[in-house]
Parts: C-alpha cells; structure tokens; sequence
C-alpha cells in the first residue's frame, strides 16, 4: 500500500465586491445591440439562406410595442408581435423568412398593424455577415392640412418674409401669407414656366429654362444671361448677396452676377441644385458627378473646390435636391447604378462639425424605388424647419427625420409625386405634382390631450443596487368609453438626472445601477392616438450609494489517501 498525496489549491473567492452595477448597466445599454435573430436557432451558416429580418416599428416618432408584424414570401406568411427585449432600449421585431423558403436576393414583404393604420414595404434579402437584416417599418402620421387649388405653379416654393412665391408651368404667384391674397406676376416671357424662385432680403429672382428675371422697384425686369444651357438651380448668397446661377446640357454650366457675370469652370457635369450653408460654402449638386463644394472663405471662384462622390460617402451621384441649416447639409439623390452591383439611391447628410456622412435609406424608414425595389425612392425636395427637423417629398409621401436613426412617413401621397418643400418656421408648405399646395403645421392636432397620473413607485428611497418599478395610468379624453378603452400610444418617462428610461408601458421597470446617486425628478407625459402629448406629471424619488462587502480569501488543502 502506498500513500497518495494530492494537494488541490483552490482559490476559492478573494477578494468579492458588489461592483459599480450602474457602469455595467449603461455599458450595456450603450453597446451594439448585437444579433438578434440567432437566437431562434435559424441556419445563419448556409450563405444561400435569407437570414433573419429585425427592426422597430415606428409611430408618431416612438419604437411602439405590440404591432403586428407579417411577413410574406410568395403565398407564405409568419406573424410576430413587436416586443422589448431584455434591457435594450426600444421594443423590436424579430423574424424569417428562411421559414418561408426565401433565399438571399429574394423580395419579401413586411406589414405592419398598429392603432387602427397599416403600411407595407417591399425589401430584397440582403443579411449582413451575421446572416441579418434591419429593416425599419413606420406607420403613416396624420396631420391636419390646409389645401390651396394651385394648378400650374407647383414646381418649385420659396418664402421671403411674409410672401410665398410659387412657380410652375403656368408662371408665378405671390401669395400674402398673412392674408391669403394670391397676386398673378407678369414676366415678360415668351415661355411663361418658372423653374426656380430665389429670394434674400429685398431681392427675388425668377428663373425659367431659358429666362431670368429681379423684381426691380415692384416690377419684373429681365436680365441677361451668361450662357445659353438650360437653366436648372438658383441660389442668392445670403452674406455676399451674389447671385449663383446653374445648368448645362451636355455638360455643366455655372456662373455668379454680382453686378457682372463670372462664369465656373470647375464644375463639368449638369447643375441640378444649389444650396448655401451658415458657414457660406456653396454646394453644387450634379447630375452623375455628385456634389462639389466651394469654401467660404476664398475668394476666388474657380479655386477652392472640394468634390463628394458615392465613395466618399454620398448615397448617389445624381443630387435633386438639398437643404441646409446650421452644421448638418442634407442631400436628396436619385436612384443610380454605380458598376458596383447595387443600385445607390436615399439621403445624405454632411456634418460640418466632424466633416463626416451619414446616409439614410430604405432601412431607415425611407421609401423603396417603385421599379428598384432594391434601391430608395428618389427626393425630389427637402425643407428644414425651425427645429432643425428635416422633411423630404418623394413620389411615396412627405417623410420627416422622426429619430436620428430612422424617417417616418407623414402622409402618403399614393402616385402623387411631391416637387417641392418650404419650411416657414415649423409650418411646412408642400408642392404636388397634381396641382395643390398643402401647408401643415406640426404642432396642431385635434381633438383634447390626454393626461396622465403616476400611481405607485417601488420606494420614495432605494440603493443603487436596487430596480425601480414605476406604474402610472393615463385617459384618452378623446375617447368618452372607459379608460380601458382609451387610445395612449406613446409614454415617454424621464430622470431630470439621467435622462430617458421607458418609452412604450404604463409600468416602467428600470434596471439596478441604471439610476446615479442623488435626487431624481421622474416625470411622464403620454400621447394619445391624435398625436396630442399631455402636460407632464411628476414624483421624486432618491437613490443611496450602495454598501461594499468584502469576503475572505480561503485556501482548501486535502490529502487523499489510498
């Protein structure tokens, strides 16, 4: 017999401390959300597979929970709910249609139901390396528009003061917007259709394809021109008061009157938009060139030139509109093929603070190309209000920046393409092809808000180490049936010291270390169905540092004897 001897070292625990709960938690809040659909055991293995589609529903600006979500390839269809996940922070879907049989490049279809409104859109398989697709759905808003009969002067708005200048086929009219009193110009043109308006301070300008014209003293005086390309953009310098002036046919055309003409030679492709920023660069939009950019502190017009191109972050290199304010430039294009297999197309933003592009398409919530269903649908106008909010017309409907990751549909206007968007502070004016000009102010909505009241909170006082539940009620006054009944779509509850915490329940359930030490303000405002927010409610509430515990080091030793 022999002795055995085995000594097993175990370090059992150290050192053990409660750690900073609140870091770990906003480190995961704040994290990639990562995958979403190998969860539900899909073959993501098998490159020929479709993968998995996931993303928000958005209503009136909010991810909602609780849509209906279907999914259809050829005569097959799954459903699925919109649902928040764990603690990431916004409700989503998550779905497949390798269920379906669909492969990668097949069309697949996505509905949504929520709140009495449905939409649709068409999408090709595309997953990413991970085998998934984000695909995000949002549901028309409606709002209460003001329609004006304006056959044959759609074509292009513009606002100086308290006038609106609108153009078209037909000519020009001035319309008093404090009045309403509409005024037929007289131009003196053998074509009467106006091209583009351009206004700043006293001076409005008038362009036709062939034309240009200043209202001089009350009186519309042509003025000769430095090319004879057809004409397509106009802009006034708003520090320089210069006129800059584009187009070209088979190649570009652009040149600057500032009591004489000097024309560009820099810019060779067809001019198609242009658009001064608050830094005073001038931005050139092209058809297939992209956009060049001129700075504002040179001097000389046919240096300092910067072109911008789909490699450089563009969405297209065929540009039909644009709008500035502040540091963001936005950027609507058309559809293109770029000898890269796909098709380009959506809208593009510059930020001037970090010189970066952000490109939003159809999984942002933009609409897909009616014959491209790969591609998003042209902008043919883009309008910035007073918020900074932007808006596109395309030939699907006026869509607005809901989130910074996603657009939403405001109204769908069918078939019906919008040609033009003015903003006039937060009333946006819209142009149809069919004749009308619609104004819609955003912050107007029918009906009575609805109110809300916060009914119970785990404790008026807990460690940060603890979960907070807040549960609140709220009334629909629109809808005289029982509160059961009643239509609140969005809740939006905050932290005065930490921001937002729940977007989509009456109960809301923060996580243990998500709320910082101190006293905290909790407020909540819900919105009812008609788009009305309530005026906020409140309770405080404080949050105590957690204690530290500290456990033993322990040392096991055994001998095994045999």
């Amino acid at each position: 017999m022999y002795q055995k001897k085995i000594i097993i070292l175990i370090l059992a625990i150290g050192l053990l401390m409660i750690f900073d709960q609140k870091a770990h938690a906003q480190n995961e809040l704040l994290a990639p959300l990562g995958p979403h659909c190998g969860r539900g055991g899909i073959p993501l293995s098998d490159p020929t597979i479709c993968g998995c589609t996931w993303g928000a529903v958005y209503y009136r600006g909010q991810p909602v929970a609780g849509a209906l979500v279907t999914l259809q390839f050829s005569t097959q269809v799954t459903q699925t709910l919109t649902e928040k996940q764990d603690a990431e922070l916004f409700p989503y879907y998550v779905t497949s249609g390798a269920a379906l049989g669909a492969k990668r490049d097949d069309i697949m279809t996505a509905t949504v139901e929520f709140a009495g409104q449905t939409a649709t859109r068409a999408f090709r398989a595309q997953p990413d390396h991970e085998g998934e697709q984000q695909i995000t759905l949002v549901l028309p808003e409606q709002g209460v528009w003001t329609p004006r009969d304006m056959v044959g002067y759609t074509r292009t708005l513009a606002i100086n003061g308290q006038k609106l200048w609108a153009g078209g086929p037909a000519g020009l009219l001035a319309v008093n917007l404090s009045t309403g009193v509409t005024a037929t110009q007289t131009l003196d043109w053998t074509d009467p259709a106006v091209v583009a308006v351009a206004s700043n301070h006293d001076q409005v300008w008038a362009m036709g394809s062939h034309q240009l014209a200043e209202l001089d003293d009350g009186r519309w005086q042509n003025r000769p021109l430095p090319f004879s390309a057809t004409l397509r953009a106009l802009a006034v310098h708003p520090a320089t008061s210069a006129l800059w002036l584009g187009g070209g046919d088979n190649a570009g055309a652009l040149a600057v009157y500032d009591g004489a003409w000097h024309p560009i030679t820099t810019v060779n492709e067809r001019v198609t938009t242009l658009t001064i920023d608050d830094a005073n660069n001038v931005w050139v939009g092209t058809s297939g060139g992209g956009l060049y950019r001129h700075a504002g502190d040179v001097t000389d017009l046919n240096s300092g030139w910067t072109q911008f191109k789909v490699n450089d972050g563009l969405a297209s290199n065929y540009i039909l509109a644009a709008a500035t304010r502040g540091n963001e430039s936005w950027f609507g294009t058309l559809p293109s093929y770029e000898g890269d297999q796909n098709y380009r197309g959506g809208i593009s933003r510059y930020n001037r603070a970090d010189n970066s592009w952000r490109t939003y398409t159809t999984a942002n919530g933009l609409p897909a190309d009616p014959l491209l269903g790969q591609a998003t649908a042209a902008s043919f106008a883009l309008a910035i209000d007073a918020q900074g909010t932007p808006w596109a017309g395309t030939g699907n409907g006026i869509y607005r920046l809901a989130t910074a990751d996603a657009w939403a549909i405001h109204e769908d206007t069918g078939n019906d393409t919008v040609r033009a968007l003015v903003a006039n502070g937060n009333t946006l004016m819209a142009a149809r092809a069919r004749g009308q000009l619609d104004q819609l102010n955003p912050n107007s909505t029918s009906g009575q808000p609805p109110t809300a009241q916060i009914a119970t909170v785990t404790a008026p006082t807990l460690l940060s180490q603890m979960a907070l539940t807040l549960h609140a009620t709220a009334f629909d006054q629109d809808n005289q049936a029982e509160p059961s009944q009643s239509q609140i779509l969005a809740w939006d509850w905050r932290s005065d010291r930490d921001g937002p915490l729940c977007t989509t329940a009456g109960t809301c359930h923060v996580a243990q270390g998500q709320l910082s030490v101190g006293v905290h303000t909790i407020s909540l405002r819900v919105q009812d169905d008609e788009g009305s927010w309530s005026q906020p409610v409140t309770t405080q509430i404080t949050v105590q540092a957690g204690s530290q515990v500290y456990l033993p080091f322990v040392q096991v030793s055994q001998i095994v004897q045999d």
